[in-house]
C-alpha cells in the first residue's frame, strides 16, 4: 500500500461544481475520490475547479488560473453540456480541449487524464422532444471530435449505460447524488483499467 496520497484534480462546468448535490462529497469529484480510494487502499487528496456554464474556452480564462501550480497524480476533465448549448463547432471543441489539457499538465506535471464524454443530453428528463434529439447529435459529435485525444496517458470515459431519471437532480437536467455515484464509480474503473492508478 502506497503511503502517500493520491492527488486527483478535476476541472469543469457544473457538475465539477457540485450543482444536483447537497455537498461536494456527494458531487462528483468527491464521490470519484472515495471510490478511488475503495478500489486502491489508498487515500486521496481531491481538488475540485468547476464552474457553472463554462465552457472549453472559457475554462483556460476563468478555471485554469485557479489551479495550484502543485503536482496531480490524476485528471479528470469534464466539458461538454455547455459547448453543446453554445454550438461549438466540433474541431473547435476538441483543439480547445487539448489545448486546456496541454496548459493544464504545463501547471501540474504530465498526469494521466480522464476525459468524461459528454453526456447523452437527449435522456435529460428536462429537455423535452425534439430539442433533446438534436442536443443529445451534438453531444455525439463533440465526443467523436475528442476521441482522437484519447491516447497514450489520456482516455475518454463514456457516461454509464444506465441514466434512468432517479439519477438526476429535481431540475431534471443535473445529477442527483446517486447519479454522481453511479457516474464516479465508471470513472474510477476506467482509471484503474487504463492502469492511471495503482
Amino acid at each position: 500500500m502506497c503511503s502517500r496520497p493520491l492527488r486527483l484534480l478535476a476541472i469543469g462546468e457544473s457538475t465539477v461544481a457540485g450543482v444536483g448535490a447537497a455537498h461536494h462529497d456527494e458531487a462528483l469529484t468527491g464521490q470519484l475520490a472515495r471510490q478511488l480510494a475503495r478500489l486502491t487502499g489508498r487515500s486521496v487528496a481531491w481538488v475540485a475547479c468547476g464552474l457553472s456554464g463554462a465552457s472549453v474556452a472559457t475554462a483556460r480564462t476563468a478555471l485554469l488560473p485557479q489551479v495550484a501550480a502543485e503536482p496531480a497524480d490524476l485528471l479528470l476533465v469534464v466539458f461538454g453540456v455547455n459547448d453543446v448549448l453554445e454550438h461549438t463547432r466540433p474541431a473547435r471543441y476538441a483543439r480547445d480541449l487539448q489545448a486546456l489539457i496541454g496548459a493544464l499538465r504545463e501547471r501540474v506535471g504530465n498526469a494521466p487524464v480522464l476525459i468524461a464524454a459528454a453526456p447523452p443530453m437527449g435522456r435529460f428528463p428536462a429537455l423535452p422532444r425534439p430539442l433533446n434529439a438534436y442536443l443529445g447529435a451534438r453531444a455525439a459529435l463533440l465526443n467523436a471530435a475528442t476521441r482522437k485525444l484519447a491516447v497514450g496517458r489520456a482516455a475518454q470515459v463514456a457516461p454509464p449505460a444506465s441514466i434512468e431519471p432517479t439519477l438526476f437532480a429535481s431540475d431534471g437536467f443535473h445529477p442527483s447524488a446517486a447519479g454522481y455515484a453511479v457516474w464516479a464509480e465508471s470513472l474510477a474503473h476506467a482509471a484503474l483499467n487504463h492502469q492511471f492508478v495503482a
